[in-house]
């Protein structure tokens, strides 16, 4: 009962639960009242679903007052645990029956049976709200036993369980959410006042019934002639109220699992961080801080265009006027390619920058700001393969950290990135760590390297390493290397490069020197 308390901030003075409070003010009376009117057979029938709960070795109800007490303080479970003992025990006495060929008993004992199968199945659908409507106090599911246990005593020995009132329950039963629904989703102040007013309702039916039932002929039949609809009117207004609840339950439980995902996504994503984190620090990249590339990218190109694109005296290249050439349209159309783009400065332009380069620092800044899958390194006096490889290999993570989600992704990249190695080994590691976070896409990965050239050790090895990734690639891989022809020169140096398993379409070297 303590999971619904937060349905009823105020337990049984919350606003919410007023509905409920209506019925249980008269509630004593009621009970009173028509557990007098019961005959002999009857309040045998009351003892024994009072009784059935308890333990073998403790005596039925001996007087009235006592068989009231036990009544008005039994769950609503042991009711519907008798009346599922009382549905199983006619299922077999059926059996019997059919057997014996006894045609009266049968209908009789069939009828029964049709209103115990209703009774029980408006047992489970009602007993979800009780549930609930208990969280403000334990006497409403007290009130709900003892008000339905009368119910179902009187019309089993009447054997009154007209169509109408089965009909009704069947609405009951069919219409209401299950306790599991309940459960499933967050306390409601105003469902919470939806299922009072559902519990109500629900009791006054019962009361109207078992009054209907225990009249006696003529009283019957002035009572149904006055109000032939009367039970069904009830319907109607219950049937409107619990297909209200219903949808409300239905936008609630929306409503839910969104949080739960978004919840859920949080919780992956810090997750996510902190792994990629972890590889930060296996990369030996704790003071690298990728985040500062775009901006930095915008004070590079900044500089560029103070260098070349101010420079009317001689020719001038960005992104736009490459990718209106030849090669540069050829770059742009599918598939996973190389484009060694080199070439030299105009004799007269003493920078120290390729005339080149604002082809990678724009194709950059447009792919950072598009938001897809771009790793991006300028290279200097100080870097090295290994070095731009970690660096490349973190940026991807961190764009989207959710790739390694996968055990089996994190464990083999963790265990390439773990390797105490050096030299080719390291290379190597990296290389297919590398490779298996670009297979990890679907959509297109771009890696740009500005001015590889100048970086420590073999240049050729750069070149050779993003070619290994374009081959072996089962994702569309795009690579951008940009560099300066007079400190290495691809044609002098192409015996330096091997391109075994790649065809021509896979690796374009252009040369463009600035005239």
């Amino acid at each position: 009962m303590e999971a619904w308390v937060e349905w009823f901030s105020q337990r049984d003075r919350s606003k919410e639960i007023k509905p409920a409070n209506e019925v249980a003010q008269d509630s004593h009376k009621y009970i009173c009242s028509r557990a007098s009117k019961l005959g002999t057979k009857a309040k045998t029938e009351l003892s024994t679903v009072v009784f059935s709960g308890e333990n073998p070795s403790s005596s039925p109800p001996r007087t009235e007052n006592e068989l009231l007490e036990r009544l008005e303080s039994m769950p609503l479970k042991q009711l519907s645990d008798h009346v599922k003992q009382e549905l199983k025990a006619t299922e077999v006495a059926n059996s019997n029956l059919n057997l014996e060929r006894s045609t009266g008993l049968r209908k009789a004992a069939a009828k029964f049976q049709d209103f115990a199968q209703t009774f029980d199945r408006f047992l489970r659908a009602y007993s979800g709200i009780v549930q609930v409507i208990q969280g403000a106090d334990a006497q409403y599911g007290n009130i709900a036993s003892a008000t339905l246990s009368l119910l179902f005593v009187t019309v089993k020995l009447k054997a009154v369980a007209e169509k109408a009132i089965r009909s009704s329950m069947r609405e009951v039963s069919e219409r209401l959410p299950d306790l599991e629904v309940y459960r499933r989703i967050y306390p409601d102040p105003r469902l919470g006042e939806m299922l009072a007013e559902a519990y109500r309702d629900v009791i006054l039916f019962a009361r109207k019934v078992t009054v209907y039932c225990q009249g006696y002929g003529l009283t019957r039949y002035v009572y149904h002639v006055r109000k032939p609809e009367g039970f069904a009117s009830m319907e109607k207004s219950m049937r409107e109220d619990f297909s209200r609840i219903r949808i409300k339950c239905d936008v609630l439980l929306g409503e839910k699992i969104d949080r739960l995902a978004k919840d859920n996504q949080d919780l992956h994503e810090r997750e996510d961080a902190r792994i990629v984190l972890g590889l930060k620090q296996s990369l030996g990249l704790q003071e690298y801080q990728p985040n500062t590339i775009q901006t930095n990218l915008k004070e590079y190109r900044s500089l560029l265009r103070h260098h070349f694109d101010n420079d009317r005296r001689h020719q001038q290249m960005d992104l736009n006027i490459f990718t209106e050439t030849e090669r540069g349209k050829n770059w742009e159309t599918p598939g996973s390619k190389l484009l060694l783009l080199s070439g030299r400065n105009a004799t007269r332009v003493s920078s120290e920058h390729s005339w080149l380069s604002p082809v990678a620092a724009d194709l950059a800044a447009k792919l950072i700001e598009s938001r897809v899958a771009v790793a991006y390194q300028g290279c200097d006096r100080s870097s090295t393969l290994e070095l731009t490889m970690s660096h490349l290999i973190f940026q991807l993570l961190e764009r989207n950290p959710s790739l390694i989600r996968g055990a089996s992704d994190f464990q083999e990249i963790t265990s390439q990135l773990s390797q105490r190695s050096s030299g080719d080994a390291k290379i190597n590691s990296l290389r297919a760590a590398l490779l298996r976070i670009i297979n990890l896409h679907d959509d297109p990965v771009y890696i740009i390297l500005n001015r590889a050239e100048l970086s420590k050790g073999s240049r050729a090895e750069h070149v050779e390493t993003m070619l290994a990734l374009v081959r072996d690639t089962t994702a569309e891989l795009k690579v951008m290397m940009v560099q300066r022809s007079e400190f290495w020169d691809s044609h002098e140096n192409e015996k330096e490069i091997h391109t075994y398993g790649l065809s021509p379409s896979q690796f374009q070297v252009v040369s463009l020197d600035q005239s």
